[in-house]
């Protein structure tokens, strides 16, 4: 791999990040913090989760987890259940009032793709497609 690639992959790639974070952040509740914001989107995928998930993706310590999680309890995000095939094992839900934030997330991150992306042709546009899908299945199959 070239140097000039890796170079101006690290250079552009924060901006990518900023533009598309800073949209949701700014269109979530100010008592969302980025954190609760994935946590929000994870589950909207999964529909439920353990807190072993939330760690996980948050690449947080299990207490860190479970304290972020008490604060979107406490603030009617999530809602806790046991698993009823193991009640050591707590599952965490979205509630309604989540849900209602995760399909405005959706909203904004769609407005946003459709501004950053007006620049590029309709080809540009299956080409770049067709690219992030490769390096998102090379991520997903080496588990980067």
């Amino acid at each position: 791999m070239k140097d000039s690639f890796v170079n101006s992959m690290a250079k552009y790639l924060p901006h990518f990040m900023r533009v598309f974070g800073r949209k949701i952040i700014n269109a979530a509740p100010k008592d969302l913090s980025s954190q609760h914001v994935l946590v929000i989107e994870m589950l909207k995928d999964k529909n439920v989760c353990q807190m072993k998930d939330v760690a996980g993706v948050l690449g947080v310590a299990m207490s860190t987890a479970t304290a972020l999680i008490d604060r979107m309890v406490e603030t009617n995000y999530v809602k806790r259940a046991a698993d009823t095939n193991d009640r050591r094992v707590v599952l965490i839900h979205l509630t309604s009032k989540a849900q209602k934030i995760s399909t405005l997330i959706d909203k904004v991150r769609s407005e946003t793709v459709k501004k950053v992306y007006s620049v590029l042709t309709s080809d540009e546009q299956d080409t770049l497609l067709a690219l992030i899908k490769k390096v998102v299945e090379h991520i997903e199959n080496e588990h980067i």
